[in-house]
């Protein structure tokens, strides 16, 4: 099997844009920072790397479908658009069976996981969330990037803690 990476997208605690990401690596700017965003006092970590700019997902998907995704899934969707457009594959008449997704993640979609099963738990199977379920299957970003891009080969999920994106 030929494989090619032909373009890369990033959102990164360095950068939103492979520019400014590059940038920042090369200027040894660092991405810790203070943890914004939920009370952290009761932690001994006080810092993490976060993405602290605005993304501007709706450039690459859609509203409707913006409301259909949790966090992760938007992420991984529009770092995917980027690298598919940066490759030119947009612009190139390669057919949807021809073009494959893997997406490596150590853990996924915790948040959607977290918010269907206490609903599950607390209000039983008639209070779940219904529109929660699909981001609790670990192959349902890689999914939502084959449906937004029109990858119709081979999709696959790595989820091997640490060593997902070497597996992958």
């Amino acid at each position: 099997m030929n494989v090619a990476l032909t373009g890369w997208g990033v959102l990164s605690p360095l950068g939103i844009t492979r520019e400014d990401f590059a940038k920042n690596v090369r200027e040894g700017i660092s991405g810790i920072a203070p943890i914004e965003g939920f009370d952290v006092s009761a932690y001994a970590a006080q810092t993490a790397a976060m993405i602290r700019e605005k993304i501007d997902y709706k450039r690459h998907i859609p509203a409707g479908h913006l409301r259909r995704m949790d966090t992760l899934t938007r992420l991984l969707v529009y770092v995917a658009a980027e690298a598919f457009h940066h490759a030119g594959l947009a612009d190139r008449d390669i057919p949807p069976d021809r073009r494959a997704v893997v997406v490596a993640s150590g853990m996924n979609h915790t948040e959607s996981i977290e918010a269907f099963f206490v609903s599950l738990l607390e209000e039983g199977p008639e209070g779940a969330n219904p529109i929660l379920f699909p981001s609790t299957i670990p192959n349902s970003g890689a999914g939502q990037i084959a449906i937004e891009l029109e990858c119709r080969g081979p999709n696959q999920t790595i989820t091997q803690k640490e060593t997902s994106a070497e597996v992958a």
